[in-house]
């Protein structure tokens, strides 16, 4: 028998997870065009830079949506070691390729480039441990329900809390 983790994402629930995408593209949107009015000491020149920097940090965002599911597997097996290796990892990657990119003259865009790889790095390596981990993790648009989502979305909602209170902790140290 497997056990399912049904995201919400999948089937009726699409649209909740459509509609939040599009509020999040749209917000960044909004605060990439008034990024000078928001800003006005970004200097005129880096303001092209500065918008499409801030549309990858709400791309960056909308790829940690998506591995949310996978890292709260490795949290619910006690795995902190993993987890930690992982942050660990792209803690070293993030920062010599932030370094080379410092000492090569490149710009805003690049780091935040090097940002968005790093994570994404750390979201796929999460993703292959909790499969290994769990097995019987079965992920299959046919298993959503409604009620999955309920459920889900009232656990969902501290995890979310959860989730954004380690980023916080993690971003001051």
């Amino acid at each position: 028998m497997h056990v399912i983790l049904d995201c919400f994402f999948f089937r009726e629930n699409k649209l909740v997870f459509l509609a939040v995408n599009v509020l999040l593209i749209l917000a960044a949107a909004v605060i990439a065009i008034a990024l000078p009015a928001l800003f006005p000491k970004i200097p005129v020149d880096l303001i092209p830079a500065s918008r499409i920097v801030v549309l990858l940090i709400a791309l960056n965002l909308w790829l940690s949506f998506l591995s949310a599911p996978f890292q709260q597997v490795l949290t619910a097996h006690e795995r902190f070691d993993l987890t930690n290796a992982v942050d660990l990892v792209v803690l070293v990657v993030r920062t010599l390729a932030t370094v080379w990119v410092l000492l090569a003259g490149f710009g805003l865009v690049t780091l935040a480039l090097i940002q968005l790889g790093s994570n994404v790095l750390g979201q796929v390596c999460v993703q292959i441990l909790a499969r290994r981990i769990f097995p019987e993790l079965v992920i299959r648009p046919s298993l959503a329900s409604w009620n999955r989502f309920c459920e889900l979305f009232g656990f969902s909602i501290w995890a979310f809390v959860s989730a954004v209170g380690y980023r916080i902790l993690s971003a001051a140290d």
